[in-house]
């Protein structure tokens, strides 16, 4: 199939309805030229009733630029291509205008820059005031960049500023690319400090030190690079820009004949060992000869999974120095391999030298915890509790603290000794300082109950805490169990406010935080708003974007100017920082207002987006659109343009060695890593993969989450550890983000389930 079409044969069935009469014997009819033949000559048919040769009128492509923009919105490119070209052909000039420019943008993401040239000419030319001619300027200048075009293209961007474009800067740093590109350096750097000295965003920014930096590397100019790649490093609060702006500056040391350079390498093997960059300044330092400390030599390899490497260069750190100032942290990361190896009885020994070693070092608390885990997995319960109780007691300030105190109970829970854990639960809860703490271990304290026998108690107790934690994963899994109890819950003891309209999101966040209205018109005055706009239009996303998350940053301490933002962004068709906007609001309120909040507050947090994709693969796979709604949310926030540290890609964040896995499945050919940034397409293999583990795991949704994120061998470890009882796989879930990932997801569901699936409030009943 076609890689710029449907991937799913039902759905493609649909738009070949829709699209009746532009095709024939599989072949598209041209149908975007008022004069085409095919529009007034008949094709010969199969003989008629009459025994007269019968004749096929192809229907006309609709001039519909709604369907239009919902197949570019989907990413359902040659679909909107045609029904684009109608529009060109048949519609009203203003119609006509906007379908070229949708054209030009969707040629341009295409790299099919001959034709987004002639549509962006095409569109200029018919321009009709300020903002047409400076959008045609912008847009021909992007076809002829990628033309090779250089010096029309300068011609055509300066053409832009000239016109007072609000994305000027952005035209200036285009134009600082094709300087780099023609290896222009030198008029490249006074033209990039020109930009850098105005207000883009800091993302913007780094991306142009780094353009600057590699296009210097490229023109063989060492000494300018590595000035670049040290801005980089300068300015950059990120870890990978850093660890990569080092390893590039060393390297063009090294070119230079600068003995210093392995300096810089060192610095990234030790301070950055998770990135690729300390892979690649490893090697280069090993290739060379010089000196890398055997730890930090094992660390890295650790970080990149080259476990055998790792073994043995922390094995040889320990043999040169078993009582060193690393040696505590060899032994713990030697352990954390052999671990990953299955070697557990030795990984045991390992993270109880490490404690050993240095009981106050940084790694200590990490030791007793790993340790723990361990025990409690080969069922030393007891030896387990001791550890854990250790570690919440003299390890107060530890992120593992709370952790460790909750999961002394658990062990005990496991050894059958209820009382005992409820006893430790009910304490824990009491002294607690986090509500999400509270609810856990008040949660656990009924499930103790429960299992002692005790469920008139336990039931008081779940009643109490439904009542207070309605939004929490927690509260709703409390409500989950009444119900399997046959208990009904309590009603919410957050009632609204009685004075304030109920789906009004404005007077009631102004009642709820004492801040006036925002007007839209505030946020719209915002110059990064404008140029959030006009870059949008240019159809430059990345762009866009982070000038919209600067606005939103702009305003983040602000509840009021964030709900006008929402709205704002709602209105633009920016689902992604409308409910981020949101989001921010809730995460403002406390849990009692944001469990009153109207829906339609919650409605912005919470959109109800691509549905007609997901109705279809709903048909296709079986998954419920609300959970895949769900999970869309928490995998990429609704941006179908999101990446992840991991490689994982688009709206639901599929890693494209699991995707091409998926395209064979599904009888894709030609699939393309990039066509994840398609909605049309993340959404199919995205629901085809969930599907996959929910029907792996006998339909249990938290089950097959926990394998989508974490991948169905972990996912089927915690099962067999937990059996039946899902509030016990969930504690299973050894690794954090995984477990944070099913609970969100899950809170997710239950808010949808609410606001669009006729829930009397956030359920997972029935889940």
């Amino acid at each position: 199939m076609n890689g710029l079409l449907l991937y799913n044969s039902k759905l493609r069935l649909c738009l070949l309805a829709l699209l009746a009469g532009c095709l024939w014997l599989g072949t598209l009819t041209a149908c975007d030229d008022e004069d085409s033949p095919s529009q007034t000559e008949s094709q010969e048919t199969p003989t008629g009733m009459a025994g007269r040769p019968a004749t096929a009128s192809p229907t006309p492509v609709p001039v519909d630029l709604g369907l239009a923009q919902g197949y570019q919105r989907n990413g359902q490119y040659e679909e909107a291509i045609i029904v684009f070209e109608a529009v060109v052909s048949r519609g009203s000039e203003q119609q006509k205008q906007e379908a070229r420019l949708a054209l030009a943008r969707i040629y341009l993401d295409a790299e099919r820059y001959d034709e987004a040239r002639d549509r962006a000419s095409v569109y200029l030319g018919g321009a009709e005031g300020d903002q047409e001619m400076r959008v045609g300027h912008f847009l021909l200048a992007r076809a002829l960049t990628g033309l090779g075009e250089a010096e029309a293209a300068l011609e055509q961007f300066t053409l832009y500023e000239n016109e007072g474009g609000v994305a000027d800067p952005y035209a200036q740093v285009e134009k600082v690319r094709i300087l780099i590109g023609e290896s222009r350096l030198t008029e490249a750097a006074p033209a990039a400090e020109a930009v850098l000295a105005g207000d883009l965003p800091d993302s913007q920014r780094m991306a142009l030190f780094l353009a600057m930096a590699q296009g210097a590397e490229a023109a063989d100019a060492p000494a300018e690079a590595s000035r670049w790649y040290g801005r980089l490093y300068e300015e950059s609060s990120s870890s990978a820009d850093k660890a990569l702006a080092l390893w590039r500056r060393g390297a063009m040391k090294r070119l230079l004949g600068d003995a210093s350079w392995p300096a810089d390498l060192q610095i990234v093997v030790a301070s950055y060992p998770i990135t690729s960059a300390a892979a690649e300044a490893l090697a280069e330092l090993l290739a060379a000869g010089e000196f890398v400390d055997p730890y930090l030599e094992g660390l890295v390899y650790y970080r990149h999974f080259l476990n055998q490497e790792a073994i043995t260069a922390l094995g040889r750190s320990l043999a040169e120095a078993p009582s060193g100032p690393n040696a505590a942290a060899a032994h713990y990361y030697r352990a954390a391999t052999l671990e990953r190896l299955g070697d557990l009885d030795t990984a045991i020994s390992e993270y109880a030298a490490s404690y050993e070693l240095d009981p106050s070092g940084a790694l200590a608390d990490d030791a007793l915890w790993w340790e723990g885990r361990l025990l409690e997995g080969e069922g030393r319960y007891s030896e387990a509790a001791d550890l854990y109780e250790r570690l919440a007691r003299d390890y107060a300030s530890s992120d593992w603290a709370g952790e460790a105190a909750f999961r002394e109970g658990l062990v005990l829970y496991k050894d059958e000794r209820f009382l005992e854990a409820a006893n430790l639960w009910r304490s824990a809860a009491a002294t607690s300082r986090a509500a999400e703490e509270t609810a856990r271990a008040m949660l656990w304290a009924a499930k103790a109950e429960i299992a002692d026998g005790d469920e008139d108690i336990a039931v008081a107790h779940l009643q109490e805490l439904a009542q207070q934690y309605p939004f929490d994963f927690h509260g709703l899994r409390v409500a989950v169990i009444l119900a399997e109890l046959g208990v009904r819950p309590e009603p919410t003891s957050t009632p609204r406010p009685a004075t304030v309209v109920p789906d009004d999101p404005r007077s009631w966040l102004a009642s709820v935080t004492g801040e006036p209205v925002v007007s839209m018109w505030t946020i719209w005055a915002n110059r990064r708003w404008a140029r959030g706009q006009e870059l949008a239009v240019l159809g430059l996303p990345h762009e866009a974007g982070a000038e919209f998350r600067a606005l939103v940053e702009e305003y983040g301490g602000e509840p009021m100017a964030l709900l006008a933002l929402a709205e704002s962004f709602r209105l633009l068709g920016e689902t992604e920082m409308s409910s981020r906007s949101a989001q921010r609001i809730l995460d403002k309120l406390s849990q009692r207002d944001a469990a009153a909040a109207p829906p339609g507050l919650l409605r912005l947090a919470y959109p109800e987006a691509y549905m007609d994709i997901l109705e279809s693969a709903e048909t296709e796979e079986g998954v419920s659109p609300l959970v895949m709604l769900a999970l869309i949310r928490q995998e990429s926030f609704f941006d179908p343009l999101a990446g992840s540290g991991a490689g994982a890609l688009g709206l639901t964040q599929v890693i494209p060695s699991t995707a091409q896995e998926i395209a064979a499945e599904l009888g894709v050919a030609d699939f393309e890593n990039d066509q994840l940034f398609r909605p049309v397409v993340s959404i199919a293999f995205g629901s085809h993969y969930l599907e996959n583990q929910i029907a792996t795991f006998d339909g249990n949704l938290y089950y097959a989450l926990a394998a989508y994120n974490a991948g169905p061998g972990s996912a089927a470890s915690w099962q067999t550890a937990a059996g039946d009882d899902v509030d016990l796989f969930v504690e299973e879930i050894e690794y954090s983000q995984a477990n944070l990932y099913v609970r969100l997801v899950m809170e997710n569901l239950a808010v949808y389930r609410y606001l669009y699936g006729g829930a009397a409030g956030p359920s997972l009943i029935g889940e």
